[in-house]
């Protein structure tokens, strides 16, 4: 699978950016890498999207046994209708449904405050480069 090796082109694939992010998340809490998988939400009528399609792995892992799930939503960072309505609400029933006894969803970053600090750290970053003559040499001004 072409999304799950190291390529330049991965810093504009959503696909292995998604997969990226779902692995170190499982690296740094410890979780072996049989007890994971990555699905996607977001399809839309009969388009085809990226697959597997969440709505369609979750039955099957409950199917398979697997009772408790622990969802994370990692090209998000906050939440919204898809991941509190679609994911928090519908598909937990539909993990139930098929056998499952809990999924539970890890909220996005939303305003915590490690989140909101690299935000504005990369919006300085952004802004100085965007506009270098503005940020030299100037001073600050406390409104304090």
């Amino acid at each position: 699978d072409c999304c799950l090796g190291n390529h330049p082109s991965h810093g504009t694939c959503y696909r292995a950016q998604c997969y990226k992010t779902a692995d170190a998340f499982v690296r740094v809490d410890g979780i072996p890498q049989e007890k994971q998988s990555v699905a996607f939400q977001s399809r839309l009528g009969r388009d085809p999207w990226l697959q597997p399609y969440t709505d369609i792995e979750l039955p099957r892992l409950a199917k398979r046994g697997i009772k408790r799930m622990l969802v994370i939503c990692p090209a998000f960072v906050s939440d919204c209708l898809e991941t509190l309505e679609e994911i928090g609400m519908r598909a937990r029933e539909t993990f139930i449904e098929a056998g499952g006894e809990s999924l539970e969803l890890v909220p996005c970053m939303n305003e915590h405050p490690l989140w909101l600090d690299a935000l504005e750290n990369m919006t300085h970053d952004f802004l100085s480069l965007s506009h270098p003559s503005q940020n030299q040499g100037g001073t600050t001004q406390d409104n304090d």
